[in-house]
This record gives structure tokens, sequence and C-alpha cells, in this order.
């Protein structure tokens, strides 16, 4: 099992409060903090579609292929 953190921004490169971070696949999410962090903590190794969303932004997807714990940045576009 790995564990997938990080960071949501905006586009400034200002946190990003209360977004969805989820990878369906695993049935897995977390909410971003004051912030911008999240962590996901057990997730199986492989290819998996993470997905973040927040109401006054676009959504983002991405395909991440997890072998290690991974840490990642995710920006998110306002709408």
């Amino acid at each position: 099992m790995v564990v997938v953190d990080g960071f949501i921004l905006d586009k400034s490169q200002n946190p990003v409060e209360n977004a969805t971070i989820t990878i369906p696949t695993q049935g897995l999410f977390a909410l971003s903090d004051e912030n911008g962090y999240f962590i996901i903590p057990d997730v199986f190794p492989g290819i998996h579609t993470i997905y973040a969303i927040q109401r006054h932004y676009d959504k983002f997807e991405a395909d991440i292929n997890l072998s290690e714990n991974m840490t990642v940045t995710i920006n998110l576009d306002r709408l």
C-alpha cells in the first residue's frame, strides 16, 4: 500500500480549501484543509485516475502511476 498526499492550489498558488480528492477505483477520498493539504493512505500500487473538485473551480482529472508513496500538487482553474 502507498500514500498519496499533496496540495490543491489555484493558479496564483493559493491553497484551495474543501476540495474533494478521489481515487474512485479504490473507493478512497480526502478533503483539502485550509492549507490545501490532503492525504489519502492505503492506496494499492498501480495506475489510477485521481480527481479533484471544488465548487468554484474546474474539475481536475489525471492518471497517476503509483509504485511508492507520492506527493502531488494539483492546480485548479477558477470557473
